[in-house]
């Protein structure tokens, strides 16, 4: 993997100690290194990939997606519905949700089946392409968070398993805060770096890099949000007794 960023500081402490975490192999038969900062147990690629990588790796996905997903659709869609009736209950004041990395559109079909009014970003043009296709009633937008220029002031965001591919956690974050209205809520999911460690702090399982590029935990990410400017950071209780990852709930 060619990289050229290195990341110089942490995004919750905001120091610059770091200290190796493990080396693993790369899809390319190279290896890559990834690091933690022992002030808050936050951990990253030590380099990043390039914007042109990132393009690349975005453009893959989603071509044969549909395949993989038709068995799946009708248990993604009850807990999408699910999701979206959890986030409406903790939404005040008006209805409208913008769902980043929004895949095939599956969440922002369910949100619109119970009367929210949804928008959707994929930076994938296979998948926003797909979306779109498949409801044409819901504005998709295929871009970047950064890069997004539509009308902000949403009543609340839904951003699932997508900072963790990211190179600047702190900059997607905060255009998530810009981007709800004064007391909007941000419904994000991502995974826990804990589920991926043994109980001595050994990696288990295969971190995901490229595509992957940092891992939050349950305790760290809460003052990364209110670092970003969040309040209110909650954890939200799942019944699952497997590897559930991170799901919280945080208000601007």
């Amino acid at each position: 993997m060619t990289s050229e960023t290195v990341t110089p500081t942490c995004p919750i402490s905001g120091s610059d100690r770091i200290e190796e975490f493990c080396v693993q192999s790369d899809p390319d038969g190279g290896t890559v290194t990834w690091i933690r900062f022992p002030d808050s147990g936050f951990v990253c690629l030590q380099r990043m990939p390039s914007v042109d990588e990132i393009d690349d790796i975005q453009d893959e996905i989603g071509g044969d997606y549909m395949r993989v997903m038709t068995p799946k659709w009708k248990s993604k869609a009850r807990r999408s519905k699910s999701r979206a009736k959890w986030l409406k209950r903790h939404m005040t004041g008006g209805s409208r949700v913008l769902d980043v990395g929004s895949n095939v559109g599956l969440f922002c079909a369910m949100a619109k089946e119970i009367g929210l009014q949804p928008e959707g970003i994929e930076i994938s043009k296979n998948l926003a392409r797909q979306s779109a296709e498949l409801f044409p009633e819901i504005p998709f937008h295929c871009t970047s968070l950064e890069a997004y220029s539509g009308p902000g002031e949403f009543d609340a965001i839904y951003c699932s398993e997508v900072i963790e591919h990211t190179i600047d956690p702190f900059d997607f974050a905060a255009r998530l805060f810009q981007l709800l209205r004064k007391g909007g809520v941000l419904y994000l999911t991502t995974p826990d770096l804990e589920e991926y460690l043994t109980p001595d702090g050994a990696v288990t399982r295969f971190l995901g890099a490229p595509d992957h590029k940092l891992y939050f935990t349950r305790e760290n990410i809460i003052p990364f949000l209110k670092r970003v400017g969040f309040s209110d950071v909650t954890h939200k209780r799942t019944w699952s007794f497997g590897k559930s990852g991170i799901q919280l709930l945080a208000t601007k």
